[in-house]
């Protein structure tokens, strides 16, 4: 085989692989003013009080969770793409204490049509796995692992998505799902301790066995309270557009001095 054409299979494996995003993770998460826009409509609850809090920018006013394995889904007027970085973020109302964040963390899904949806792959490897508590560098892709409550709320950090993540999946890869048009965000609550539900992250993604039981609180089996979800990368807007919009300023500027 020449060197050029094992240069090339290589390269193809390494583009098609299953990328691993090893740990440790961030210790922060990311702070309100990221956001360019907010959820803008709930379509769909259960389990959940005061659901429409979860609208708007973040303001300390929740969407509560009952202790029972819940979702919320939410869409967005404007499109979240896959952009640069970060794509959106969750804030939740995890706090801090001595043994680390008290987290209520949930699961996130996304759909660019309500009807096919992927789940983004998780990490938990948390060294304390058994408590409520969480180091929020052992848990990634697992909304509500950062501190949002108690503090300033210009300061309240969310936890960041990357569209990157779910472009190995199978409805990405089937057309199912557009990475570069999502309209909707789900949110579903992680019963903490094992008490059936969905408790396992989904690590192979990253090269991690599927084996990491997820613990959260409160008494290990409280639903998430979710406070907000912002857009970081939006659908640009084409541009044809702005250059039609451009030549009509153009044409009435030039009307007004003939005028």
């Amino acid at each position: 085989m020449k060197i050029r054409e094992m240069i090339l299979i290589i390269a193809a494996v390494l583009m098609t692989s299953v990328p691993v995003i090893a740990g440790p993770y961030p210790q922060h998460g990311v702070t309100p003013d990221v956001a360019k826009y907010w959820a803008s409509e709930v379509i769909g609850y259960n389990n959940y009080l005061l659901p429409q809090n979860i609208l708007g920018p973040v303001d300390g006013q929740w969407a509560v969770g009952n202790p029972a394995e819940g979702w919320i889904t939410v869409r967005f007027d404007k499109p979240i793409t896959n952009g640069p970085g970060y794509d959106f973020a969750v804030w939740e109302n995890g706090f801090k204490t001595f043994y680390g964040i008290y987290a209520e963390l949930g699961y996130v899904d996304v759909s660019s049509d309500g009807q096919n949806w992927v789940t983004f792959p998780s990490v938990y490897l948390d060294a304390q796995s058994g408590t409520p508590y969480v180091d929020p560098t052992n848990v990634y892709n697992l909304a509500g692992n950062y501190e949002a409550n108690y503090i300033p709320i210009d300061k309240r950090e969310g936890t960041p998505f990357d569209l990157d993540d779910i472009l190995n999946t199978d409805a990405v890869i089937n057309g199912l799902v557009d990475p570069n048009n999502i309209v909707y965000v789900r949110l579903r609550d992680i019963l903490g301790a094992g008490e059936g539900g969905s408790n396992y992250d989904y690590a192979t993604y990253f090269g991690y066995p599927e084996d990491h039981l997820i613990y959260d609180g409160p008494s290990y089996h409280g639903g998430a309270d979710w406070d907000a979800i912002g857009v970081i990368n939006a659908v640009p807007i084409p541009a044809a557009v702005w250059l039609l919009g451009s030549g009509l300023l153009g044409l009435v500027g030039i009307r007004r001095k003939i005028r």
